[in-house]
């Protein structure tokens, strides 16, 4: 196992656990954006370095290195602080869903396709401030009904002669 990248953690009578080593963050910041392969029997998915490269078809021709700082990292919740020299890509590899929100520096950023099923923000030249977040589309008028069904039982509970 460790010729093949695989690192022991634990050891006990029940079994081993291992850690891939060649395992890539899901959270990180691409300096380079290539299109998607055509046909992807022909073998270009797997000419594709991931760990520095987001596929997408927005953000062509980044070439840049930075600095990514992973400041919060919760299902629902992604915060970094980033630096780069150029243009680069923060690639969130969650599933892309009606109800995530980004902002960059506080202002709302859009969200891109990246890596097929991932989700991009582009991040200009500088030191940024990131977030990803989520919220389920309709959650506050969900919420608004639950207090209303609520306050109608216990107003109903309340009244006299039931």
């Amino acid at each position: 196992p460790y010729e093949a990248g695989w690192e022991e953690v634990y050891r006990g009578d029940e079994g081993r656990i291992y850690r891939n080593l060649r395992a890539l963050a899901s959270v990180r910041l691409a300096g380079r954006a290539v299109r998607p392969p055509a046909d992807p029997r022909s073998g270009g998915w797997e000419a594709v370095d991931f760990a520095s490269t987001v596929v997408t078809g927005d953000s062509i021709g980044m070439s840049s290195d930075g600095d990514l700082k992973l400041l919060e990292q919760r299902p629902s919740r992604v915060r970094a602080s980033i630096e780069t020299d150029g243009e680069s890509m923060l690639v969130v590899h969650s599933p892309r869903a009606p109800g995530w929100r980004a902002r960059l520096d506080g202002a709302p950023s859009p969200i891109v396709d990246a890596n097929l099923g991932a989700m991009g923000v582009s991040i200009p030249r500088g030191r940024h401030d990131v977030t990803l977040e989520y919220a389920p589309p309709g959650w506050r008028l969900g919420a608004v009904l639950t207090l209303i069904g609520v306050g109608g039982a216990a107003w109903l509970a309340t009244r006299r002669g039931r």
